[in-house]
């Protein structure tokens, strides 16, 4: 599984037009059961204030909503749907628009509904 450091790497790199391979990277990333650990591990930080970290959290926040959405085709495990949600609800609080980014916190409302 691909760490938060490695995906905030690539996230970055598609930003900056760097690495021709980094687009291919993240679309294969957001296709793994387990991509949402290190996405919730960037979110678990707080709010971003540059516009980098805002970049990264945004694509951190629409792969979450990716994931929920697909967990009804995929999830044969109660548990790990239930974790995930208890992993998105305190994000909901730290991003909240009044000191986060309302982009982030629509797509982790978006992932919660659909979890």
């Amino acid at each position: 599984m691909p760490d938060a450091s490695e995906l905030r790497g690539h996230v970055l790199a598609l930003r900056n037009g760097g690495q021709t391979g980094s687009g291919k990277w993240l679309v294969h990333f957001q296709s793994l059961p387990s991509a949402w650990q290190p996405c919730v591990e960037i979110l678990s930080a707080g709010p971003a204030y540059t516009a980098e970290d805002e970049f990264v959290h945004v694509f951190c926040a629409q792969s979450l909503a990716a994931t929920a959405r697909n967990f009804i085709a995929r999830c044969t495990n109660e548990s790990e749907r239930r974790e995930f949600r208890a992993r998105l609800e305190p994000l909901l609080t730290s991003h909240l628009p009044s000191t986060g980014r309302p982009a982030v916190w629509r797509q982790l409302c978006l992932a919660l509904v659909c979890a």
